[in-house]
Formats: structure tokens, sequence, C-alpha cells
């Protein structure tokens, strides 16, 4: 029912496309193609074309009747449905129509499409009778003048009172969306293959299912028996690897020990130069020896000096010997192994180096022998040093004993002067102190003489013990009472006079904060119904400017706090057609453009400049926005001048005057079109 149903809608389409492949085949003469393709529309005049077209933009342009019949008879031998055709010489196209210059009109529609001269009689019989308006009201007053008109936004007056309109959209490609019944009976015929096919291999599966657990028992064991090959083969492989890593190294072994008996021979040469140089130094080591033979007791400085460097060079001496014994033991070993690694080629000269080894080792034990007479020789030099060197330290602790007792005394006697210093303080404190009372004991007698108590009383039969309690209660209760400000009285009326003057100054200034408070709410009220002034026109130039560019949808601003503007944002919801009220932030990136863009160009109407510059503010939109855009900035740029940016083909076209940059040898280009000039036919 369905495939029913597509061939009853696409039947003109499956007409269209057959008979466009037989004229591109080459089997129809005179056949030129769809209208559609020989002509050129602006994006701003589709819609005004297809509407008024009436279908026949899609007719077949053939040169004349007999090519159409031809066609025709095609269509129903084959039952491929029914088509329309403009043969070009046979048409009777209407009288062309004059242009109006008139507030509204576009123009003449014929004069709004590009074609080649060939195709005019056609433009003519589909549209020869119809004028764009660039509105409805201007689109109903022309057709009450008998003039059939059409809208931009695609909307049909006849001038017999007839009407088409609505939401338009572009014609679907049914052809495209519709499977063809030839797909249809290839997936048949594929589907019962399969079938088939899957049928003869469930038979087969059953066939062969016992076959198929023996198959695959004897493919696990083999896939078990080629498991434990790889895992052979694997470690075949690691032993390889190892084999060849031992070769490396004893191949870096070899090369090593050459250049370790290179070094065993310039080592060698180095022990002569050090033999000489020790033989030497024990030559100058024995004048020295002589020479502190011959020294003073007064000479103990230098001779410490001396032993000092002497342990020295005695250490520097042994740890040398100790390195060649270690380095000729090293050395050795390596050379024996070495030796036993080397093929029977190298047997002579291994045994060339051992004699030379062996050399190499009686000149080391005669040069140890030396060493060891040499060191007897320090020994005896350094007993003798010893005993010097005992006698001088016992001096040393002998002045240090004095020393010591001298620091300690002299620690004392600070000590003590410290202690006289902190008497002498303390004695001036207590003198201070006597002296401070005995002249309070004398201002308390002046004041019992003046009080009437000028003889002294005993005090035998008195309990000072008491006397001292009511003493101090009577303290207490003094300084319970605070500071007595003994000039109150006098300071009275002068705080009484200014208390007076700062409660006239205080009134005075709360009358002043009155008018301050009632003047700032006066300027928050004016700001507030300014505000309120200004965001109004920017709502209704936002409203007005969405409707244009998004051809009826709706936009408005809200206030967040309406109750306090300041304190809150706004909002921006939009109704793009056929969509529901929604905040812009849940919008598409197209939509938000669309948005932005109304949005700025309802400020800018608000705050007027003298010129605009935008910078490419319709990349994001398809043509059809994009026209309606160029339609909004024309309109505009009525009060003011507008530079852009643009890569749109429908916005450049609408421009006034276009300049052109490109890149030429590494510098930019500027080409100046030439301005749109109105012809009057």
């Amino acid at each position: 029912a369905k495939r029913d149903l597509w061939k009853d809608v696409v039947t003109e389409e499956k007409a269209l496309e057959r008979i466009q492949e037989m004229g591109e085949a080459g089997a129809l003469e005179g056949y030129h193609g769809p209208l559609r393709q020989l002509v050129k529309i602006d994006l701003k005049y589709q819609r005004a074309a297809q509407t008024s077209a009436d279908n026949w933009i899609n007719a077949v342009v053939v040169d004349d009747v007999k090519t159409a019949i031809e066609c025709v008879e095609g269509l129903k031998k084959n039952k491929l449905g029914m088509t329309r055709f403009i043969p070009l010489k046979d048409i009777n196209p209407p009288e062309p129509l004059k242009d109006l210059k008139a507030s509204g009109v576009e123009g003449y529609l014929p004069k709004l499409i590009r074609c080649d001269e060939t195709y005019e009689q056609a433009l003519y019989l589909v549209w020869g009778d119809t004028y764009v308006a660039s509105d409805r009201k201007t689109a109903i007053d022309l057709a009450k003048k008998g003039y059939r008109t059409v809208t931009l936004a695609g909307d049909l007056f006849e001038p017999e009172g007839g009407l088409v309109g609505g939401h338009w959209r572009r014609p679907p490609d049914f052809s495209k969306l519709i499977p063809t019944e030839e797909s249809i009976d290839d997936l048949s015929t594929t589907i019962k293959s399969l079938r088939k096919s899957l049928s003869s291999k469930m038979t087969d599966l059953r066939k062969s299912g016992g076959n198929l657990r023996k198959f695959t028992g004897f493919i696990d064991d083999f896939n078990k028996n080629i498991d434990g090959i790889d895992a052979q083969i694997l470690e075949t492989q690691e032993s390889i690897k190892r084999l060849e890593r031992g070769i490396t190294t004893i191949d870096e072994s070899i090369g090593k020990h050459s250049e370790e008996r290179d070094r065993e021979l310039a080592l060698a040469s180095t022990l002569l130069e050090r033999k000489d140089r020790t033989l030497e130094e024990i030559e100058k080591a024995k004048k020295e020896i002589a020479t502190l033979k011959a020294l003073s007791p007064s000479d103990i400085s230098g001779l410490e000096v001396t032993r000092n460097t002497i342990e020295r060079e005695i250490a520097d001496l042994r740890e040398q010997k100790a390195q060649l014994q270690s380095e000729t033991q090293v050395q050795s070993g390596l050379i024996e192994k070495v030796l036993e690694m080397r093929t029977s080629d190298t047997k002579d000269q291994i045994a060339r180096w051992r004699e030379d080894i062996k050399s190499l080792e009686r000149e080391r034990v005669e040069t140890q022998k030396q060493l060891e007479a040499e060191e007897k020789a320090v020994e005896e030099l350094q007993k003798a040093l010893d005993s010097v060197v005992s006698e001088v330290e016992a001096t040393s602790r002998i002045l240090e004993t004095h020393r010591g007792s001298v620091r300690r005394l002299e620690q004392q006697i600070e000590r003590l002067d410290r202690r006289q210093v902190a008497l002498d303080r303390r004695n001036m404190e207590l003198n201070l102190d006597v002296e401070k009372h005995r002249l309070q004991a004398q201002q308390r007698f002046e004041e019992l003489a003046r009080l009437g108590f000028g003889d002294m009383t005993s005090t035998e039969e008195i309990d000072l013990t008491k006397i001292e309690y009511m003493l101090q209660r009577i303290r207490r209760e003094k300084s319970s009472l605070g500071a007595i400000n003994q000039l109150a009285i006098e300071h009275y009326e002068s705080v009484v006079v200014n208390y007076k003057y700062l409660s006239v100054r205080i009134n005075g200034l709360e009358e002043e904060r009155a008018s301050i408070l009632k003047f700032i709410d006066e300027v928050e009220q004016e700001k507030t119904e300014h505000f309120m002034t200004a965001f109004n026109e920017v709502c209704e130039n936002f409203s007005a400017l969405f409707a244009k560019i998004t051809g009826g949808g709706d936009g408005r601003l809200e206030l967040q706090k309406p109750e306090s503007p300041f304190s809150g944002g706004v909002d921006l919801y939009v109704q793009f057609p056929g969509k529901p009220m929604r905040l812009v932030s849940g919008t598409s990136g197209g939509e938000r453009s669309v948005s932005a863009i109304s949005y700025l160009l309802a400020i800018q109407r608000f705050l007027k400049a003298p010129f605009y510059l935008f910078d490419e503010i319709d990349a994001h939109l398809d043509d059809l926005n994009t026209a309606r855009l160029a339609d909004v900035l024309k309109e505009t740029a009525l009060d003011a001048q507008f530079l852009m940016v643009s890569l749109k083909d429908v916005m450049v076209h609408n421009a006034d005057k276009i300049y052109g940059v490109f890149a030429q040898n590494g510098r930019s280009k500027v080409l100046a079109l030439p301005m749109k000039v109105e012809v009057a036919v």
C-alpha cells in the first residue's frame, strides 16, 4: 500500500526524470532541459518566483510542439506519469508589462530573473503578468488595480481576487526519498537468495555435526601442540639471544683487555718514572734527615711543619703502593682470564705478555724492597721526630695548664666585679627607698599637724593590726570611687551650652539628610524612568527586527527583577517560526547568531550613529536569513551608512557598492565594483 501511495505522489517527478535522462542521452532532438535549470533567480526573489510559477518552473523546454508530443507519447507508452512542456517556437506569451515606479514595488518579475535570450519567451509565458512587491499592503493595492502580484514572502494575489499564501518551503524531492521499484525487486531477489543459501548451510551443518566435534577435538590437540612448539621456539630464541649477548660480551672483553694491556705497558713506564722520582725523594729525605739531626731544639716549630709534610708524603707513597699492588693484582687476574679465552693463534703473544708481566713484577718487587728500605729509614726518622714532639708536647701541656689557671682567675675577678656592681646598685636603691619613706613620713606628720593631731601619742596600747585592717578597707573604698574630677562643677555650664548647640546642629543635619535622601530618590526614579523608556524602545526594536529577520518570529526582552531593574539582568526570549518560545541560551548556534544580530541592531537603532562597521555578522546564517538581514540593513541604511565584511553572495548582491580584497604577489589588492544603476525600460 505504501509503495502504491509513493507511486501516486511521484508520478510527475518520475516523468520529468525520464524526459531528462532521454534528453541528456541525446534521444530527443530539440531538448533544452527543465526551466528551473535554464534560469538564475536571486535568493531574494526565489519564494516569489516559485509561488507565482504554479509549478511551471519545472516545465521541460523544447524547440517545438512536435518534440513535446513525442515526449508525451513516450510517457504514455511507459506509463510514467505527466509533466509540462514549453515549446519555444510555438508559444504566444503575453505582451511585456511596463515597470511600475512606486513605493514597495520591487519590479517586474521577468526583469528580475536572469537567463539566455533564447528563453526570454518562456519567462514571459510563465511570469509575464506578475509584479513583485516588498510587502503585503503594496501587493493588495496592485491586485486591486488589475495586476497579478506576489510578495517576497511568497504570498500571491490574483487580480480577480484569488489569494495563495501560507508558510513557504522548498518543494521536496520525493524521488530521493522513495525507493524505486527496481531497487525493491533487487532487494527481494537478494533476500530470497540469502534464504536459500542459509537453508543449505543449515542442512550441511546438521550433517557434519559429528565430524565437526571430532575435528574440533583434533584442532584443540593440534593447537596445544602448536602452543608447545611456540613455547620451545621462544625458549630457543631466548637462548640464541643470550648466546649472542655472550658473544658480544666476549668481544667487548677482548677489546677491553687489549686496552688494558696497553694501559699496563703505560703503567709500567709510569712505575719506572715513579721509581726514579722515589729514589730522588729518598735522597732528598736522607739529606733532610741529616739536616734535621743537626738542628737545635729551638727549631721545633720548623720540624713540626717538616714532620707533617713527611707524614703526608709517606701516606701518599703508601697509597700509591697499595694502588700499584691492587692494580697489579687485578691486571694479573684479568690477563690470566684473557689468556685462557684466547685461541692458539694468540698464545705466543700471551707468552710475551707474561714475560713482560714477570719483568714488571720483578721491577715491582725491587721497587717494593726499595720502598721497604725507605720506610725503615722513615720509621727511624719518625722515632726521632716523635721523641722531639713528645718533649714539645710536654712543654705545651705545662704552658696550657698555666694559661687555664690564668683564665679561671680572670673569670673569678669578672664575677666579683659584676657582684660588686649589683651590690652598689642595690645599696643606691635602698638609700632612695629610705629617703622616700622619710619624706612620706614627714608629709604625713605635717598633714596630721594641720588636722590638729600634731602631738604624738604613744602606740603601746593601740592595736596596730586592727588599724592596719581599717586602713586597707579605706584604701579599697577610695580606689573603688575612682578619680574625682575637682573641676566638674565649673565644666558643667560649658557642657550644657555645648549640648544645646550640638542638639540644634543634629536637627539641622537630620533635615539636610532627609532632603538629600529625597533628592536621591528623585534621581533614582528619574534614572529608572529613563532606563525603562530606553528598554521599552529597545524591546520594540528587537521584536520588529527579529520578526523581519526570521520571517514572522517573536522575540522579546524581559527584566529578571522588574521591581528593581538595576539589581538583576535581562533575559532574551525568542520564538522562531514553528518552534516554542525559549531562552536564547537554549537555542542552536545559528539561532543564537540571528538573536544576537537582532539585539545589536535594536540597540544601534536606539543609539544611532552616522556609520556602522560589521565584520562577517552573517557567517553563521543560512541564505534565507542572510537575505532577510540584508533587507533590514538596506532599510536601516536610509538613516546611516553600513560598512560590512561578508563572504555571502546574497549579502554582496544586495550591497549598494562592493569592494573586493584579494592577495596578489604577497600584497593585498582592492578592487571596486561599479555601483548599481537602475535602467529605465
